[in-house]
């Protein structure tokens, strides 16, 4: 079996006759430029697999959209990831979710937030079929089909949710990123929840972790219960998934397990345990050193990535003690100069060392900033 095999295995055990006449986007989870299979998008085999179920069903129109992080072109993205050579082959128009002005969405369970500023295009089908990969998350413990939602949000409306205060009286395990999710996907929940297992992120997702072939896939017409029953198959509880668990709580969906009827019903054998995030994600570099006060999850997750990328590659940008220095958020005192200085935030340290502007900046932006080129650009002799 094979990711399109194991999608249209899960497709074909749900109703899907509800979309007969209907449209419908598909919003792949591929934020970012990888390549295919890597377990950081989408395979490209589940996004056909998922155009042939629609079809199949009778959908009057089938598109693949996406809006992916700064500084990534969805298109490009696309074309990277394999994904714009399926819609090719199958007629299907891809979609830049950010081409349009966005439309306001009130949410209606405001714990955190009143409105979003939501992708037009999202709002304008009739169904939207949120398709991620099996990933664990720094932030967010998982990011799975309620978690990838979260990119039909317009350009940096995505952003401004890693950066919320925390809320009062919220639980101990509860991040304000959590209630943010769980308010929007409360206004606006897609309508199927798929999940491409076949090749993951463990660890330190949802990009800097390691590739896990799990060869695994779960489709539900409840979100929710698809990603309840990917985290039992991935050996995680999904009661510990604060936005899943605030998601049910809301009514969004199922997370119990006992009240999800799964085929096959017995789950265990299928179990491939995937490495949890820790707690407290840290920079585990011990050639690296970070001054960080204040920074939020977006640019601490783009901090790690960089390092786990390029952190080799920077051996003339090492100060006296051979070490890595950057400083990312508003807060942090005593940075030495030579320091890396990442994103908005830190830029009152601009004068200290190379400064990569940006909320947050990507990983190649932060490279050229500290070696005057781009990564796929060659050392100048």
């Amino acid at each position: 079996m094979g990711p399109h095999e194991n999608i249209r295995t899960a497709l074909a055990a749900i109703d899907l006759s509800t979309i007969r006449g209907r449209t419908v986007l598909i919003k792949p989870n591929v934020g970012r430029i990888a390549l295919p299979r890597s377990g950081i998008n989408v395979s490209p085999e589940a996004v056909a697999a998922c155009i042939d179920a629609l079809r199949e069903a009778g959908a009057a129109r089938v598109a693949v959209g996406e809006s992916p992080i700064l500084g990534v072109n969805a298109l490009e993205a696309f074309e990277s990831a394999g994904v714009a050579d399926v819609a090719r082959e199958r007629a299907v128009e891809l979609l830049d979710l950010d081409r349009d002005r966005p439309v306001d969405l009130k949410l209606r369970q405001c714990a955190i937030l009143p409105r979003v500023r939501l992708c037009r295009a999202a709002k304008s089908f009739d169904v939207t079929l949120s398709l991620a990969v099996m990933k664990t998350h720094m932030h967010t413990g998982v990011s799975l089909s309620i978690k990838n939602a979260k990119g039909m949000l317009y350009r940096r409306q995505k952003v401004a949710f890693h950066q919320l205060k925390g809320c009062k009286d919220a639980a101990e395990d509860v991040r304000a990123l959590d209630v943010a999710i769980s308010d929007f996907v409360a206004a606006f929940r897609p309508h199927i929840g798929v999940i491409d297992g076949w090749i993951g992120i463990e660890g330190l997702g949802p990009s800097a972790g390691a590739p896990k072939k799990a060869n695994l896939a779960v489709a539900s017409l409840d979100p929710v219960a698809a990603d309840a029953v990917a985290c039992r198959l991935m050996g995680i509880d999904p009661a510990t998934i604060a936005h899943l668990r605030l998601a049910a709580e809301k009514g969004v969906g199922v997370l119990d397990l006992e009240k999800i009827r799964t085929v096959p019903p017995d789950l265990r054998p299928l179990v491939r345990p995937f490495t949890r995030p820790p707690a407290a994600p840290a920079f585990a570099f011990s050639d690296v050193t970070i001054y960080e006060t204040g920074a939020c999850s977006a640019c601490l997750s783009t901090a790690m990535l960089f390092l786990q990328r390029y952190k080799d590659r920077l051996t003339g940008c090492r100060l006296e003690d051979g070490k890595l220095h950057l400083v990312l958020g508003n807060g942090a005192a005593g940075v030495p100069a030579g320091t890396i200085v990442i994103g908005n935030c830190a830029a009152k340290h601009r004068r200290r060392g190379p400064f990569a502007k940006g909320c947050p900046p990507v990983g190649s932006a932060i490279f050229k900033a500290a070696t005057g080129r781009y990564p796929d650009e060659p050392d100048e002799d």
